[in-house]
């Protein structure tokens, strides 16, 4: 009986323990499973590893992951006023990882995922909707930075997929004027 107990408890504390070591392959079949949550704490996992977190496709995992997951939370929010983003960062983390990945690697790719090149060109609606969340909160130093990642995303392609009609101009040139940036202002006033 005894033998029998201390095998269920090894047992269970190697299952425990399997499922706390950072995996790659664990990330990209719960991002393939469109299951972003769990993708996003697996991702973040192999980020705080030091071995894994020197390869370019980790990067481009918690890119694609958290792009994903931001999307998802903003179309949550879309559908209902009411829903709070659990992970409202994810848009600026999700960019910062693309630079990140093609900063190792240009070349960098995997399947159905987005490359640097072509994620970062189009974060610019999720960028632009978390700016705005930030200027609504007059913090207005956190609102430039993301907007003006938002800006360059937009920028990035020519066309834009989807082209706005002057929103994020204003929405960035208007931040800028709250932080008394008033000749850049006016470029993007006149921009947007």
């Amino acid at each position: 009986m005894k033998k029998t107990v201390l095998l269920f408890l090894f047992c269970g504390m190697i299952v425990s323990l399997s499922a706390q070591k950072p995996s790659l392959n664990k990330a990209y079949n719960s991002f393939y499973e469109k299951d972003f949550v769990k993708a996003k704490e697996q991702i973040d996992l192999c980020i705080a590893d030091e071995k894994l977190s020197s390869k370019a496709q980790t990067w481009l995992y918690k890119a694609n992951i958290y792009f994903y997951l931001a999307n998802d939370e903003y179309s949550k929010k879309q559908e209902n006023d009411n829903y709070a983003l659990l992970y409202p960062a994810t848009p600026e983390e999700a960019f910062d990882a693309f630079i990140k990945a093609e900063s190792i690697n240009k070349n960098v790719e995997s399947f159905e995922m987005f490359s640097p090149a072509e994620g970062k060109s189009k974060l610019y609606s999720l960028l632009l909707l978390y700016g705005v969340d930030q200027l609504l909160k007059n913090d207005y130093e956190n609102a430039a930075r993301i907007l003006q990642k938002s800006v360059t995303s937009y920028e990035m392609k020519t066309p834009p997929d989807y082209p706005l009609q002057g929103e994020l101009y204003y929405y960035y040139a208007y931040n800028l004027e709250m932080l008394q940036r008033n000749t850049e202002a006016i470029t993007y006033y006149q921009k947007a």
